[in-house]
């Protein structure tokens, strides 16, 4: 660990985010938020056993490190408590009303069409028969 590097904390420590926190600790240390152990909460320099929900739990923490910065992968779930977080560091942060678009997938992707952006087919199946016929569909080539 390079103790001049500044911070930086990813949300959430799942091991999805291993590539991420591998990518990033050549040039920073860096800190994980996640109440479970993972792949990334080991390698991490810094493990803070917490939920990304409950940013109240764990804000010092995070504001004694001076991050760089904060970041996640993820749009949904973790994106309100970037926000707040980032506003308690005095970083830019998400309005609410963007929060909520992206807090909902539905509302994330008909705002995407909405602004013209390519979205890939999507509707909402009520069966595992509607499921499967989907997969199906999608994946396997007619003959």
């Amino acid at each position: 660990m390079n103790h001049e590097a500044p911070w930086v904390v990813v949300i959430p420590g799942g091991q999805w985010l291993e590539r991420l926190v591998r990518c990033l600790s050549p040039l920073y240390r860096v800190a994980v938020v996640n109440p479970f152990e993972t792949e990334t909460t080991v390698i991490a320099d810094k493990w803070i056993k917490s939920d990304i929900l409950n940013v109240d739990d764990y804000i010092q923490e995070v504001i004694g490190l001076n991050p760089a910065f904060v970041v996640t992968d993820q749009c949904d779930v973790a994106i309100e408590p970037l926000a707040k977080i980032n506003r308690a560091l005095g970083h830019p942060a998400h309005d609410e009303a963007v929060i909520n678009i992206f807090r909902d997938k539905f509302e994330m992707y008909r705002s995407a069409c909405n602004l013209g952006l390519p979205m890939p087919e999507s509707r909402i199946a009520k069966t595992p028969a509607e499921i499967d016929a989907t997969v199906v569909q999608n994946i396997v080539p007619s003959s």
